[in-house]
């Protein structure tokens, strides 16, 4: 294989060409209470490819039969084209080249698991939520990504890389008369099938709470204190700051990024943020992106100053910053582009009990339910929360909606917890693609100021 994809590279006049062999399966099964809705596996594989003349790069897509040299050829024309219409010429940062083979070996690895064992388990978990009196609907799905990719470039790259994740998402709804109520649950986001056994608990917990909601009162607006637990912190720095350091939308935004330039105190001396694709167990492992740059931890926060971002090859050579190994593509029909790994707020030294106790008239905020973000301002949704009252927690409360201007929210952190937690499955959005291979967490975060909806 790398030797009909080196061949056909070095046959191929430009400055740079690199081309992605990708095979994809999709292993899909869905369970509405206890029917099975759907179940799909699909496969699909293609070549990608990338050629660069004279500052003029082009992304070519064509199946695995294909002539490899006669479209790799294709490929360049495009990029003398592109050349011809640039006034702005694209460069690459120079990469390590690599030549490795990255293979998994989970303790339990999803092709081995039959399918109908897969479907068992999905209506186990659904009749366990279902369990609880007024649960009226529980929504649960498994999915299964696999991915073996090989990259050849004229720059030294040669990788094989094999990718999996395996997770079940879903929904849980609670009914009291005209009142609903409902919960998010997700297990697994790993490679390791052995993560999505016996994971009973987390459903019976999301029905209880999703029951527990029917009975709490609505949260009262205002301007609070809220304490947000590990998953919503994780999703507030993933959506509202995480975005913003993927340096492909900073790089042809000028108020971005003399907003987000380095060295700038963005927010409180307490707060410390990372992006890591080397977490291995975590969602948004891997070893190398889809441009054959190794993955590592990239500080992107430190002590309050912004001191880096997420790069492709490309951004890291308009900016002239370092590369991070973040250019990700979801599938062999995409180019790659800046996505976060493993973003988190790195631990601080309080305890969730000092924490608590700093709080005088507050919320506790539990576990995102989706939200959005329009330029600095964002709005986020919890799945419940409670009241506290002197240090104390009190009732359950609904209808959390966090809003705010990140950088003012920022800069009002006022603790941050000893206790980093990943949220078990990842996932993220971005320029029509869908990244399941992105993780997030952090610790308890004590924020001032926070506008509850």
């Amino acid at each position: 294989m790398f030797g009909d994809m080196q061949q056909a590279i070095g046959q191929v006049a430009a400055d740079f060409v690199e081309v992605r062999r990708e095979i994809d399966r999709h292993l899909a099964i869905s369970v509405t209470n206890r029917a099975v809705k759907e179940v799909s596996d699909s496969v699909t594989g293609a070549y990608f490819s990338r050629a660069l003349i004279d500052g003029g790069l082009a992304s070519y897509c064509f199946p695995l039969d294909a002539d490899l040299t006669v479209e790799l050829s294709r490929a360049a024309r495009l990029a003398a084209l592109a050349s011809r219409a640039r006034t702005q010429k694209t460069r690459l940062s120079p990469a390590p080249p690599a030549s490795d083979e990255v293979r998994l070996y989970p303790r339990l690895h999803p092709r081995d698991v039959p399918l109908d064992e897969k479907v068992a388990l999905l209506l186990r978990y659904a009749s366990v939520a279902s369990r609880h009196p007024r649960i009226v609907q529980c929504e649960l799905a498994y999915t299964e990504l696999e991915k073996r990719k090989w990259l050849v470039s004229t720059d030294g790259m040669r990788l094989f890389q094999e990718q999996l994740i395996c997770f079940i998402t879903g929904r849980v709804v609670a009914k009291d008369g005209a009142k609903l109520e409902d919960v998010r649950v997700g297990v697994g986001g790993t490679e390791d099938f052995t993560q999505l056994l016996d994971r009973d608990d987390a459903f019976d917990h999301k029905a209880g709470i999703a029951v527990d909601l029917l009975r709490a009162p609505k949260v009262t607006p205002g301007v609070r204190t809220a304490l947000l637990n590990p998953m919503m912190a994780g999703l507030f720095i993933h959506e509202s700051f995480g975005h913003f350091s993927e340096a492909d939308l900073v790089v042809n935004n000028p108020q971005l990024i003399t907003r987000m330039r380095l060295g700038e105190p963005i927010a409180s001396e307490s707060l410390n943020v990372v992006d890591d694709g080397s977490l291995h167990g975590a969602p948004g492992w891997w070893v190398y992106d889809d441009e054959g740059v190794r993955t590592g931890p990239t500080r992107l926060i430190r002590d309050g100053v912004l001191v880096g971002r997420m790069h492709s090859r490309e951004t890291a050579a308009r900016l002239a910053e370092p590369l991070s190994g973040n250019a990700v593509a979801q599938s062999c029909r995409h180019a790659p582009v800046v996505r976060m790994t493993n973003i988190y707020v790195m631990p601080g030294w309080s305890c969730f009990t000092d924490l608590l106790e700093a709080v005088d008239d507050g919320l506790y905020v539990c576990d995102a339910k989706g939200g959005q973000t329009m330029g600095d301002l964002y709005s986020f949704g919890a799945q419940y929360g409670y009241e506290i009252k002197h240090g104390r927690i009190g009732r359950m409360v609904s209808g959390i909606n966090m809003s705010g201007n990140l950088f003012t929210t920022l800069k009002s952190i006022r603790g941050v917890g000893d206790d980093l937690a990943f949220r078990e499955v990842g996932g993220c959005g971005k320029a029509g693609q869908i990244n399941f291979k992105s993780g997030l967490g952090g610790p308890h975060l004590l924020i001032d100021g926070v506008t509850i909806g």
